[in-house]
């Protein structure tokens, strides 16, 4: 037996109405257009800030890898990137939390 289910798919495809489906679902999520306190009344944080006194990572470590990074002939920008990567990571903290964390007080 062929496959008809493309057939039937495009006999379907105009009865869906797609574009008011997708603009109703970011709408009831607040995402477009944007809605800061749609999205806190439905999104609870999880995560547990983790308190580091000044940086997880020690000093000497951290001067080892920008000198590593800085022998790739990366950017000032893409080290500085990294390098804020790497801590995060290190406190075991996302750079998800860090930004929701400032929409989420």
């Amino acid at each position: 037996m062929p496959n008809n289910f493309p057939a039937h798919l495009m006999a379907l495809w105009p009865t869906f109405n797609l574009a008011a489906t997708l603009k109703d679902g970011f709408q009831k999520t607040g995402i477009f257009p944007f809605s800061p306190e749609l999205i806190r009344s439905t999104v609870k944080p999880v995560a547990k800030p983790v308190q580091v006194a000044v940086s997880a990572m020690p000093s000497p470590k951290k001067r080892k890898l920008r000198e590593a990074l800085a022998e790739m002939n990366l950017s000032e920008f893409d080290i500085k990137a990294l390098m804020d990567e790497a801590d995060r990571r290190v406190r075991g903290v996302t750079v998800g939390y860090d930004n929701a964390k400032k929409y989420l007080r």
